[in-house]
C-alpha cells in the first residue's frame, strides 16, 4: 500500500509541470487567436487579409474566428477565410463556411461550396440544402461532384429528394454518388432512373456503370438494349461486354441486328469472348457487313469461336482495302491454323500509320508468343524460319 502511494506521488511529481506548461500553452495558444481575431476588425483590409491566413496555422481553434472572416466587406478576405476553412477541414469547418451559402455573390458561394468537398462527411447536409436553395447552376453542379465524394449509405433518399430539380450536368453527378453508394437502396434507385423520361438521364446511368460493372448491373444493361435512344444502347453494350456473362448472350446476340454500327461492332466482338459457338452461323453474314469495323471484329470472333472450315469465308478479307480489316482477318485465320496472312501482317508493319502499325505488332505478339517489336525485317526472318510448310 505504501509503495502504491510512493508510486502515485512520484508519478504526479512528473507530470504536474507537464500539465502546467501544457496550460500555458493552451492559455497562451488563445491568446494568440484573440489577438488575430481583434486584427479582423482593422480598417486594413490587408491587415485582415494576413490575420486569416494566420489563423489557418491554429488549426480547429481558430474555425470560429476564420468563421466571422466569411463575412468582411472585401472579397480577397472572405475568399481566404473560405480557403483557410477548406485547409482545416472537418465539422466544424464545413458548419462554417455553410453561413456563407447565403453570400449575395455567387461567386463567393460557388467557391463556399467547392471548399465544403474537402472538408469530409460533415460537409453533406449543407450540400444537399446547397442543391435544393443555390439559383446558380454551375455551383449546384458543384455540390454534386462534392456529393458523389462523401456519400455512404443511408443518403439515397435525400439525393433523389433533389434529383429533379437539377439540370443535366448535375443528374450526372449525382448518378455517379448512387453508383458509388453501391447498396439495394441505391441500385433500385437506378434501376428507376434507368426508365427515366428524360434520355440524358438514362444515358447516364448505363454510362457510369458501364465503366466498372458489377454482375447486379445487367438488368440494368439489358434494359438499357431495348432504349430508343443511341448512346443508351452502345453504352449498355459496352457494360455487357465488359461484364462479358454467359448469361448475356440472347441480348449481345440481338445486338448484331442494330442499326448503328457502333454497336454491332461490339456486339461481334463480344460474341467471341463469351465463347458461345452457337453464335458462328449469326456471325457469318456479319463478314460482309457494310461498316469495316464489323466486319473485323466478325472475323475475330469466328476465329475464336470456329473451326478450320471457317478460314475460306474469312479469307477474302484479307484483300480488303481497309487496313483494321485485314489485320484482324489475318490473325483469325491463324486461330484457324491457317497462316496465309501472316506475310501482310508484317507488311503492316511498314505502315505508315502508327496505329495500324501497333495493331499488326500486337496480333503478331499473340499469334506467335514472340516479341521483335515493330521491326518488319527481325519478323520476316523469324517468319521464314518458322512458316509451317505449304
Amino acid at each position: 500500500m505504501k509503495r502504491l502511494k510512493w508510486l502515485i506521488l512520484v508519478f504526479l511529481f512528473l507530470a504536474v509541470p507537464f500539465l502546467i506548461a501544457q496550460s500555458g500553452k493552451s492559455s497562451a495558444r488563445d491568446h494568440e487567436v484573440a489577438d488575430l481575431e481583434y486584427a479582423l476588425q482593422n480598417e486594413n483590409p490587408d491587415v485582415r487579409l494576413a490575420a486569416v491566413m494566420e489563423l489557418a496555422a491554429y488549426e480547429e481553434a481558430a474555425v470560429p474566428s476564420i468563421g466571422k472572416a466569411l463575412k468582411d466587406s472585401e472579397e480577397k478576405v472572405k475568399l481566404a477565410a473560405v480557403d483557410a476553412l477548406a485547409k482545416i477541414g472537418g465539422k466544424s469547418s464545413a458548419d462554417a463556411l455553410a453561413e456563407a451559402l447565403s453570400d449575395p455573390d455567387r461567386r463567393i458561394r460557388t467557391r463556399v461550396i467547392v471548399a465544403l468537398g474537402t472538408t469530409g462527411r460533415g460537409a453533406m447536409p449543407h450540400l444537399l440544402g446547397a442543391l435544393e436553395t443555390e439559383p446558380f447552376q454551375m455551383a449546384r453542379m458543384f455540390a454534386a461532384v462534392a456529393v458523389a465524394k462523401v456519400a455512404k449509405p443511408g443518403d439515397v433518399p435525400a439525393i433523389m429528394k433533389v434529383f429533379d430539380r437539377q439540370d443535366s450536368a448535375t443528374r450526372m453527378y449525382l448518378i455517379a454518388a448512387l453508383v458509388s453508394i453501391s447498396d439495394e437502396e441505391a441500385y433500385a434507385a437506378l434501376e428507376e432512373l434507368v426508365q427515366s423520361p428524360d434520355r440524358q438521364v438514362r444515358f447516364y446511368v448505363v454510362n457510369t456503370l458501364a465503366e466498372a460493372p458489377q454482375k447486379q448491373d445487367m438488368p440494368i444493361f439489358i434494359k438499357g438494349m431495348e432504349d430508343d435512344f443511341e448512346n443508351v444502347r452502345m453504352w449498355a453494350m459496352f457494360g455487357l461486354a465488359n461484364l462479358n456473362l454467359p448469361e448475356s448472350y440472347p441480348v449481345v446476340l440481338a445486338a448484331l441486328e442494330d442499326e448503328i454500327w457502333y454497336i454491332r461492332k461490339e456486339a461481334a466482338y463480344t460474341l467471341g469472348t463469351l465463347g458461345n459457338r452457337d453464335a458462328v452461323p449469326h456471325l457469318m453474314p456479319y463478314l460482309k457487313d457494310p461498316n469495316p469495323y464489323v466486319r473485323g471484329n466478325t472475323a475475330e470472333s469466328l476465329g475464336r469461336l470456329g473451326e478450320p472450315e471457317l478460314a475460306s469465308s474469312i479469307k477474302p478479307l484479307l484483300e480488303e482495302q481497309h487496313p483494321a480489316v485485314r489485320i484482324k482477318a489475318a490473325e483469325a485465320l491463324a486461330r484457324l491454323n491457317d497462316y496465309s496472312g501472316m506475310e501482310r501482317l508484317i507488311t503492316m508493319l511498314d505502315s505508315p500509320m502508327p496505329l495500324h502499325r501497333g495493331e499488326a505488332y500486337k496480333a503478331l505478339k499473340r499469334i506467335s508468343n514472340r516479341d521483335f517489336g515493330v521491326d518488319s525485317k527481325k519478323w520476316a526472318e523469324w517468319w521464314r524460319d518458322e512458316s509451317p510448310p505449304t
